[in-house]
């Protein structure tokens, strides 16, 4: 079979098997996809009534307890006969702060209609005024007519703290303002409410009033900021608006996700509690773990016809590397030396340092006295000395018989340091002189742009053979 014909063939399999996977696993998606919808508006469904009957009890109870005081007919007693003395004011605080230990409200206040002044329970207060716009929240309650309502502002009693105030109005018997009672929940509070759910199912929840504006949210950036409406899901608004009985829950695609929403009218509050859940997430889980089985499945086609060339390859890649390691010290032969050498040298870094070549002073009566054996295991010992000392720095490898030959890299001074330690390392050395009293003579010289390695490893292999004139057991450079 020609090469041509057994890769078309292969093609082919593989184009066969990827769409069939493709298929399947496209098909499984989609109803994957309709399962998940459900379960995520069964989430988010259930979500939003868990939220909702937290909020619902957390400031329902203070709207009960502000209208409790509202009905109070000490309070009433009280404002119909007020006045600034000291003694006055002591017994309203007193009131006040009798409401605040017993609930652990962080704000309870009276604002009189006879004379304004703001009473809290610390006993800080004021004479509010229309001038004042931190008031303004007092007369536009009082033109609304309401019997109480929610207001989120900053609390000027408590450190400027964002609050959920609770407003009731105390009405005397002919139906005329004595003033105005109520607490205040910290906005944190319900904050972290919200946060909780938000972590736990990965949704997001916020409050906002008829208007869209954001009255309870975890980020209190977007609170009394942001409107809800002015977003895309602006196009439901008539949908969350007027649905005042029942939960609302629809799909609303965006332009970067797609989000299951919910709302639900909490009657005590006047507010809407808005549920979104973002589907994008898991459709990108979906895609990928589509993407990451198809690539699995390239993998295995490709593993599966690459095999053989792999095999081949790497047999190949031994035999060359066999060929080109010397047996006795698993060093580089000559040839292989020259090709790491050529390779090397293109990269600038490599292109100064010291060529050098040493051999073992008296191996022949070495190996004649003790054997063969005795001395392919010193020439294993020094090599394993050479790979150690080397590492990186350098090439090495075995030049012949029992002669090396190597090159450091490097400006001349310091390989030229690295080579004479090198030296004393191997004529030192303990393991070897458990062996024998080894000494070698090493021949050096420097690395020349654009002299050819021949003849570098010629200069070299002269100056070696000068240290053995000169009385062995020595190094020279060629000069």
């Amino acid at each position: 079979m020609k090469r041509r014909t057994l890769i078309l063939i292969n093609v082919i399999v593989c184009f066969i098997i990827i769409s069939g996977f493709a298929f399947v696993t496209i098909l499984n998606n989609n109803n994957m996809g309709e399962i998940i919808e459900n379960d995520i508006e069964n989430i988010t469904k259930l979500s939003s009534s868990t939220i909702y009957g937290e909020i619902d009890n957390s400031l329902t109870k203070p709207i009960f307890v502000g209208q409790t005081m509202a009905n109070d007919t000490f309070l009433k007693t009280w404002l119909k006969n007020e006045n600034t003395t000291l003694e006055n004011n002591a017994d309203i605080i007193n009131y006040l702060t009798s409401y605040q230990k017993k609930y652990n409200y962080d704000s309870v206040f009276l604002v009189s209609s006879k004379t304004n002044v703001y009473y809290h329970f610390d006993g800080i207060n004021k004479v509010i005024s229309e001038k004042d716009s931190h008031d303004v929240w007092y007369y536009d309650f009082i033109k609304s007519g309401k019997d109480y309502d929610l207001d989120v502002d900053t609390d000027e009693a408590n450190n400027g703290n964002l609050t959920v105030f609770i407003n009731c109005r105390i009405k005397a018997e002919d139906g005329s303002v004595l003033g105005v009672v109520g607490v205040g929940v910290k906005m944190n509070h319900l904050q972290q409410l919200l946060l909780k759910y938000e972590t736990e199912y990965n949704l997001k929840a916020s409050l906002i009033n008829k208007s869209g504006v954001v009255q309870i949210d975890s980020d209190a950036k977007k609170i009394e900021s942001t409107n809800f409406f002015t977003t895309e899901e602006s196009k439901e608004k008539n949908r969350i608006i007027s649905n005042t009985d029942s939960m609302e829950i629809f799909w609303y695609p965006s332009v970067e996700s797609q989000n299951c929403i919910t709302s639900q009218y909490i009657k005590n509050l006047d507010w809407y509690l808005v549920v979104q859940k973002n589907t994008m997430p898991i459709k990108d889980y979906l895609t990928s773990q589509f993407n990451r089985d198809l690539i699995f499945i390239i993998g295995i086609i490709a593993i599966v016809i690459l095999l053989s060339t792999f095999i081949i390859s790497r047999y190949n890649k031994l035999l060359i590397s066999t060929a080109a390691t010397d047996e006795v010290t698993d060093l580089p032969n000559a040839k292989m030396f020259h090709e790491m050498f050529r390779r090397n040298y293109k990269r600038n870094a490599c292109k100064t340092g010291v060529l050098f070549i040493f051999d073992i002073d008296g191996f022949k009566e070495i190996n004649d006295k003790n054997g063969h054996l005795f001395g392919n295991t010193v020439l294993f010992k020094i090599a394993t000395i050479l790979k150690e000392y080397i590492g990186n720095k350098g090439l090495i490898a075995r030049f012949g018989g029992d002669e090396f030959f190597g090159v450091i890299y490097g400006n001349k001074e310091n390989a030229t340091k690295t080579l004479e330690e090198l030296f004393e390392v191997i004529t030192n050395n303990d393991s070897l002189k458990e062996l024998t009293n080894i000494t070698i003579s090493l021949g050096a010289t420097v690395l020349t742009p654009g002299v050819k390695l021949d003849t570098l490893v010629k200069e070299a292999d002269t100056a070696m053979y000068c240290a053995k004139s000169n009385g062995k057991n020595q190094m020279q450079f060629y000069e």
